[in-house]
């Protein structure tokens, strides 16, 4: 499926981006994991997932997979705010390398992941991110990301 290039919206309030983040991403990954953009702005963002059935591995503590999809989800968030300006058409950037480390886990609650942008260049985006419980603060992993930002 070819995804059409929408238009940033034209404002820089951050719940407008925040809503209209939600709503351009409601039938991908973000959405059947039912992770929540909490806040965005130029260049960081923060997200959570519930822990439930459906992101658990058979022992009950959240999957790798899940945890490095909420990573990444808002990482790409936090770099979207980062490179897009208001009424332009959107520059979505890609993940090209994810190094991850898996430090910790939770069987119930929510994770948050807060992503902040590191480094901005012409092509490329680098953004650190932190995922932790949200009821605990327990660190679950850390996610360095890579984004190349197609002109």
């Amino acid at each position: 499926m070819e995804r059409s290039r929408d238009i940033w919206p034209e404002t820089d309030d951050e719940e407008t981006i925040r809503a209209w983040v939600q709503r351009n991403w409601r039938t991908t990954l973000m959405n059947s994991l039912d992770i929540r953009l909490v806040e965005i702005a130029p260049g960081r963002a923060v997200g959570e997932l519930p822990v439930r059935d459906g992101v658990r591995a058979p022992i009950g503590a959240v999957h790798a997979g899940a945890i490095v999809a909420l990573a990444d989800t808002i990482a790409t968030g936090a770099a979207l705010a980062a490179i897009n300006r208001p009424g332009q058409p959107e520059r979505f950037p890609l993940a090209i390398d994810l190094s991850v480390q898996l430090v910790g886990n939770v069987d119930d609650g929510r994770l948050r992941a807060e992503s902040e942008v590191v480094h901005r260049g012409r092509t490329l985006v680098v953004v650190h991110t932190r995922v932790s419980s949200v009821e605990t603060g327990r660190l679950v992993a850390l996610v360095t990301s890579t984004h190349f930002v197609p002109a």
